[in-house]
C-alpha cells in the first residue's frame, strides 16, 4: 500500500503544479460578433481556441456507416452553439 500512496501524492503534486501554471497564463478574451471572420484569419491557435470557447459548447459526432470513406466528412459533425438563454 505505501507504493500506491507515494504515487498518488506525486500525481496530486503534478496536478497542483499544472493548475498553478494555468492560472498564471493570461486570459484571452475573444472578440465575438461583427468582424470575427477577419479576426479569425489573423488569429493564432490560442486566439482561435478562445473564440471557439466563447461560441461553441461542443461538437456532436454522428455515426458513420461502414461504407463511408475513411476521411473527414463535415456532415457527420454537428456544432453545438452556445445560446443566450
Amino acid at each position: 500500500m505505501p507504493l500506491f500512496f507515494a504515487a498518488q501524492a506525486k500525481k496530486e503534486a503534478s496536478v497542483t503544479a499544472l493548475s498553478r501554471q494555468r492560472a498564471k497564463r493570461p486570459q484571452i478574451h475573444a472578440p465575438v460578433g461583427q468582424g470575427v471572420r477577419q479576426i479569425w484569419e489573423a488569429a493564432n491557435l490560442s486566439q482561435r481556441r478562445a473564440i471557439l470557447s466563447e461560441v461553441l459548447v461542443g461538437v456532436k459526432v454522428l455515426p458513420k456507416p461502414n461504407s463511408a470513406p475513411k476521411k473527414f466528412l463535415a456532415e457527420y459533425y454537428v456544432p453545438l452553439w452556445k445560446t443566450d438563454d
